[in-house]
C-alpha cells in the first residue's frame, strides 16, 4: 500500500512554507459577464478543501479559472509559491494540477487498462522523484475493486460512478500535487456518492494528494473535508472548518 506520511515525510523532513494553492481576488467570467469576484482560497500541503455554493455560483469557474481553462480578470493564482495565473492547461498540468471535470472524462471506446495506460502515458509532469507507474496503477486498482475485476472491459459498458472511478484513477496516473474535482457525485447514486468521496479521501490521506473539491452534497462533503469555502453568486461567503459551518445558517449561505 502507499503511504505519504506526515506533510513533513513528504516533503523530506520540512514542512512546506508556502501551500500547495493560493488564490488571491480572482476575478472571472465569460464575456463581459464577471461569474467570481474576489474568491481567495488557500489549499495546504495534504488537505482536502470543499469549495461549496448553488447552482450558478461560480465553482466550476473557479476551478477552470485555476486549472487555465479560463483565463482570470483579475487576481491571481500560485502552485507551490509559483504564480500559473493565466496559464494554459498544458503547463498547469506540467506544474502539478490535474482536474477530474463533471461528467466523467474517459475514453468510452478503450479499456480500464487501456485509459489508465494512456493517463500516465501523455502525462506532462514529471516529478524530480517520482513513483513507478505500475505502483500507482496497482493503488488505483485496489482501491477501486471493479476496476481491477473489469480491467479488460471497455468503460462505455460502466455506469456512471464506475466511469467516475476511472477518471479519478487516470488523474492519479499523473501524480499530480493538487486534483481538482468537478462535482463527483454529479448522476450518482447516494451509495456510489458515499463510495467516491471515500476514495477521494483514501487519495487524499494515503498519497498526501492535496485535493480541491467542488460538490452539490453538502452535507456528506463536510464528512471528509478538513476546511471549507462557500461562494455566493461569486462572492466568498464562508471560509472556515466543518464544525464551523454546522454552527452557521446554511440559509445565509446558500
Amino acid at each position: 500500500m502507499l503511504s505519504a506520511g506526515t506533510p513533513e515525510a513528504r516533503n523530506g523532513g520540512t514542512a512546506t512554507a508556502e501551500p500547495v494553492l493560493r488564490v488571491d481576488g480572482l476575478t472571472a467570467g465569460y464575456g463581459k459577464h464577471v461569474v467570481l469576484d474576489g474568491v481567495a482560497l488557500v489549499v495546504g500541503e495534504g488537505e482536502l478543501v470543499a469549495l461549496l455554493g448553488h447552482n450558478g455560483a461560480g465553482k466550476t469557474t473557479a476551478l477552470r479559472s485555476i486549472v487555465g481553462q479560463v483565463r482570470p480578470k483579475a487576481g491571481s493564482i500560485h502552485l507551490d509559491g509559483a504564480a500559473v495565473t493565466g496559464m494554459s492547461p498544458a503547463v498547469t498540468a506540467k506544474r502539478g494540477m490535474s482536474m477530474v471535470p463533471q461528467g466523467q472524462g474517459v475514453f468510452p471506446s478503450m479499456t480500464v487498462e487501456e485509459n489508465l495506460r494512456l493517463a500516465a502515458a501523455v502525462a506532462t509532469r514529471r516529478s524530480s522523484n517520482p513513483r513507478p507507474q505500475d505502483e500507482v496503477r496497482a493503488f488505483v486498482l485496489d482501491m477501486f475493486g471493479i476496476l481491477k475485476r473489469r480491467h479488460k472491459d471497455k468503460a462505455g459498458s460502466f455506469s456512471g460512478g464506475q466511469r467516475q472511478m476511472l477518471a479519478i484513477g487516470m488523474a492519479l496516473m499523473t501524480q499530480p500535487r493538487l486534483m481538482l474535482l468537478d462535482e463527483p457525485s454529479t448522476g450518482l447514486a447516494p451509495v456510489l456518492v458515499d463510495e467516491v468521496l471515500a476514495a477521494v479521501r483514501k487519495v487524499n490521506q494515503e498519497l498526501g494528494t492535496s485535493v480541491l473539491l467542488v460538490e452539490q452534497d453538502t452535507k456528506r462533503v463536510l464528512a471528509v473535508s478538513d476546511r471549507v469555502y462557500v461562494i455566493k453568486l461569486g462572492v466568498p461567503v464562508f471560509d472556515g472548518t466543518p464544525a464551523e459551518m454546522h454552527q452557521q445558517d446554511w440559509s445565509q449561505l446558500f
